[in-house]
C-alpha cells in the first residue's frame, strides 16, 4: 500500500481506485494525463505502479487517511517490519532438522 521509492513515500496505485475506492479508475488516468499527479513507477512484469504522495490532489489525500483511520502514511513506513519480507524454506529446515551433524556428532539443537 505504502511504500519509499527514490526516497519519496509512494501509494500503491491499484490501492487507490481498487482495494480502498479513493478515485476511480477513469479519474486515476486523468490526473495522470493532465500532471495532476506523478506516477514514479509503472505496473506490469511483476511491478505494482506507484504514485507519489506528495503529488496527489489535496482532495483525495483526505480520503486516504480516512481509509486509514487518521493514522499519518509517512507514520505507517516509518518502520519496516523485516518478518514480513522473509519466506520460509522448508528444504533447509527439513536439511538441519533431519541431516545436519553438529562437530561431536550431535544433532543439531531443537531450540537451534
Amino acid at each position: 500500500m505504502f511504500e519509499y521509492y527514490q526516497h519519496t513515500l509512494c501509494v500503491e496505485a491499484k490501492w487507490l481506485y481498487e482495494v480502498a475506492n479513493i478515485m476511480s479508475l477513469y479519474n486515476y488516468k486523468a490526473l495522470l494525463r493532465r500532471n495532476k499527479m506523478k506516477r514514479l513507477c509503472t505496473g506490469g512484469n511483476g511491478r505494482r505502479a506507484l504514485v507519489a504522495y506528495e503529488s496527489i490532489p489535496d482532495r483525495f489525500k483526505s480520503k486516504i487517511r480516512q481509509a486509514l483511520k487518521g493514522k499519518d502514511p509517512y507514520d505507517l513506513v516509518k518502520y519496516i517490519n523485516f518478518r514480513d519480507y522473509i519466506k520460509p524454506d522448508y528444504k533447509a529446515e527439513k536439511y538441519y532438522r533431519d541431516t545436519y551433524e553438529l562437530d561431536n556428532g550431535d544433532a543439531l539443537p531443537e531450540d537451534k
